[in-house]
C-alpha cells in the first residue's frame, strides 16, 4: 500500500471526492467511466483495462461502471456500501493502491471494521457454481436437441406409415361393400319392365362406382392373365384369342394402387 493517502467524508447521494492528485495520477476526466473492484477491506476504482489490478491485494471485479462528475466525485454501489457497514457522513481513507484508488472506512476501533473477505468467497463460490450451472445448461440445451431431432424423426416416420396404411384401411372397407356391387350388377342384369325402377337401379350402381373411383379403387381390367391380379378359375379353347388372355371374367376384381382389394376371377385361354 503507498503512502498517498486523503480523508473524504462520504456525501448523502454515496459520493466521494478523489482527491485531484490521484486524478491527475491515473488521467481520469470528468465524464470518465471507473471499474468498481471489491477487495478484502473496501472499494477500488480505476479506468477500463483488460489487465488483472497491479496490486498484491486481492480484487473482484464487480461489473459495476461509476461515472466521474465534473466535482471528481464518484459514487459508491450501494450493494457495496451495505457489505462494508459505510454509510453517509461516514470519514474515508483514499489512497493509491496498485493501479487503483482504493478507499474503506475509517473507525477509531480497528476491531469494528467489517471486512469483505467472507462475501469475496461467497462470490467466488457463486461464480464456481455459474459455471457447473452454464455447463448443466449446455447438456440440457443438447438433450433437447437431442430429443428434438429424434421426436421429429418419428413424427415423420409415423406419418409414412400412417400414410402407407391409408390403402390397407381402405382396401378392407371397401371389400366389405364388394358383394353389394355385385348384387347391384346382377339387378342391372335381371330383366325389369319397370323403366323408372330400372333407373333407379342404374343411378345407384353409378353412384357406388363413383365413389369407389373417389376412393382411389380401380376395376382390374387387364387382357393378358397375370397372377398378381387375377385367379384363374378354368381354362377354355378359343378361336381368336392369343394362349394366356383372359377369356371371361367371372367376378370382378379391384385394386388400390399396386394392392388388390379381391382378385378378378376368370378364366384363361389355353
Amino acid at each position: 500500500m503507498q503512502l498517498n493517502k486523503a480523508t473524504r467524508e462520504l456525501d448523502n447521494l454515496g459520493r466521494f471526492v478523489i482527491p485531484m492528485g490521484m486524478r491527475r495520477r491515473f488521467e481520469m476526466e470528468p465524464g470518465d467511466e471507473l471499474e468498481v473492484f471489491l477487495w478484502e477491506e473496501g472499494i477500488a476504482y480505476r479506468k477500463p483495462s483488460d489487465k488483472e489490478p497491479d496490486t498484491d491485494c486481492q480484487m473482484y471485479l464487480m461489473g459495476f461502471l461509476r461515472k466521474l462528475d465534473a466535482l471528481g466525485r464518484v459514487t459508491i454501489p450501494i450493494e457495496l456500501m451495505r457489505r462494508l457497514d459505510i454509510q453517509s457522513k461516514d470519514k474515508l481513507e483514499v489512497f493509491v493502491l496498485g493501479d487503483t484508488i482504493a478507499i474503506r472506512k475509517i473507525y477509531e476501533n480497528e476491531s469494528k471494521r467489517k471486512k469483505a473477505g467472507g462475501y469475496m468467497s461467497f462470490i467466488k463460490k457463486k461464480e464456481k457454481n455459474d459455471g457447473e450451472v452454464d455447463n448443466q445448461i449446455e447438456g440440457l440445451k443438447d438433450q433437447l436437441l437431442r430429443q428434438t431431432a429424434e421426436y421429429d424423426n418419428f413424427r415423420k416416420r409415423t406419418a409414412k406409415e400412417r400414410l402407407e396404411l391409408v390403402p390397407d384401411i381402405t382396401a378392407d372397407n371397401v371389400a366389405a361393400f364388394l358383394p353389394v356391387i355385385d348384387n347391384i350388377e346382377r339387378a342391372l342384369q335381371a330383366k325389369c319392365t319397370d323403366k323408372n325402377y330400372k333407373k333407379g337401379i342404374e343411378m345407384v350402381y353409378e353412384s357406388f362406382v363413383q365413389t369407389l373411383k373417389n376412393l382411389g379403387v380401380e376395376e382390374i381390367t387387364d387382357e393378358d392373365f397375370d397372377p398378381a391380379v387375377h385367379q384363374a378359375v378354368k381354362q377354355v379353347e378359343h378361336d381368336t384369342l392369343e394362349s394366356g388372355k383372359v377369356a371371361e371374367i367371372f367376378q370382378k376384381g379391384y385394386k388400390i394402387g399396386n394392392k388388390v382389394i379381391r382378385f378378378a376371377m376368370v378364366s384363361i385361354v389355353k
